[in-house]
């Protein structure tokens, strides 16, 4: 039996003034009877002073977790909570996350915080290369995410799902792939959308209006619409094995800009990312696309492998 996806998530909360917003955003991904798990690092420099008092930082976690149990039992949530101590935060986050077996791991970054901090450098990439779970990213927002499940989508009338918006970027990889399923099964009940990036080296739509001999340009275009006709065709035999029918869409330019643009442009209420590929987006989907993406999307990001 498949376990679901966010049936028990792990919830990294740095700061006090964090958890509300925290919660508040985590909750409409979690499963109806889902469980959380809030884990609170306080690092601790090997061989070196304390950052701050003990006293305090735990004082800081106990404010942390009586705020976490707050507002994920209030929305009907099982929570666990789990202080650690280590010199490296990202070790300590996939240690918690292998001892309580978690599905997900998700968070919000506040700027000028210590998450948006993870976000740069070789720790993202870490922590989107180490973890074996998906990681879910949501940005604070005024916008009132939907909960996912039936039971909404029964008491809303929307039973086809189409007032929730999953767009997932593809290239033909494998990793690629895994995005699309890992959509499919997460969301059933949602529009998913497939992006294929048109990386050309020029987007204007005029450039190939020159005169003389076009034949070369109208080869590379059957070209290139024969690679995105079998890039979704093999998006939507993934999504046939969860009886999900795609809407696919491309989009020209450089690929995190043509992500977060499509996203806007179409409405989505989330964006699903595979960590890594091998051609046409290549590794363009770790590292600073990954962090791009999260910086300046309106929507969550979900970080899958």
């Amino acid at each position: 039996m498949t376990t679901p996806l966010f049936e028990r998530v792990l919830v990294p909360i740095a700061e006090p003034e964090d958890a509300k917003a925290t919660c508040e955003a985590v909750v409409p991904y979690l499963e109806s009877s889902g469980e959380v798990v809030v884990v609170h690092v306080i690092e601790k420099t090997e061989g070196g002073p304390d950052k701050a008092p003990r006293e305090a930082r735990q004082a800081q976690a106990t404010e942390i977790f009586a705020l976490a149990r707050e507002q994920f039992g209030d929305a009907g949530y099982d929570v666990e909570t789990e202080l650690r101590y280590g010199p490296d935060v990202v070790d300590e986050i996939l240690a918690t996350a292998a001892a309580f077996d978690v599905t997900a791991i998700a968070f919000t970054p506040r700027p000028g915080g210590r998450w948006i901090k993870l976000l740069t450098g070789n720790r993202a990439n870490r922590l989107t290369r180490e973890s074996t779970y998906p990681i879910l990213i949501v940005p604070h927002s005024e916008k009132e995410t939907p909960e996912i499940t039936e039971a909404t989508a029964a008491t809303t009338g929307d039973t086809d799902g189409t007032g929730y918006r999953v767009l997932v970027p593809i290239d033909g990889t494998e990793e690629a792939l895994s995005a699309v399923s890992h959509a499919c099964r997460a969301y059933p009940t949602a529009d998913v959308t497939c992006l294929y990036v048109h990386e050309s080296a020029s987007t204007d739509v005029y450039a190939s209006m020159t005169g003389g001999d076009s034949s070369g340009v109208d080869d590379e275009d059957r070209e290139w619409q024969q690679e995105v006709t079998q890039r979704f065709e093999e998006a939507q035999a993934v999504a046939n094995d969860h009886g999900v029918e795609l809407e696919t869409v491309t989009f020209p330019g450089a690929v995190p800009d043509a992500i977060v643009t499509c996203a806007d442009e179409l409405g989505v209420d989330l964006i699903v990312m595979a960590t890594r590929g091998r051609e046409g987006l290549k590794q363009k989907l770790l590292g600073s696309t990954t962090e791009t993406v999260v910086r300046r999307s309106p929507v969550p990001v979900t970080v899958v492998r």
